[in-house]
């Protein structure tokens, strides 16, 4: 499977309903899936000037329980197809060690005009 085509056809179908949530334009700048498996983890930052609107969203698991993404302090426990909208250059997320499982989690990042 071509990970960029899946990750621009998600971004382009949430591209118009999160500019309506905002109420303003939006610019696409990058997006990316990733696959987190036993012993991962996602250290606490905050991303890069370009990461201005962020949106994490839960593609998929092997388990049915929820790995918690934080976002400020706050626990997100996501369902498939749950997705997480912040401030990524401004405000800190993570996530805790993984383990016995596996996790896609897909992300896009867009600017203000």
């Amino acid at each position: 499977m071509n990970h960029s085509i899946m990750c621009e056809t998600i971004g382009e179908r949430v591209w118009p309903f999160l500019e309506n949530i905002l109420g303003e334009e939006l610019i696409p700048t990058y997006s990316y899936a990733r696959l987190y498996q036993n012993q991962n983890s996602l250290e606490k930052h905050v991303d890069r000037p370009p990461c201005e609107i962020s949106i994490s969203i839960q593609l998929g698991r092997s388990h049915h329980y929820s790995w918690p993404l934080f976002v400020g302090g706050q626990r997100f426990d996501l369902a498939e197809c749950d997705g997480v909208l912040y401030k990524g250059y401004e405000v800190e997320h993570w996530r805790i060690l993984v383990m016995d499982l596996k996790d896609i989690t897909q992300v896009k990042y867009f600017a203000t005009s």
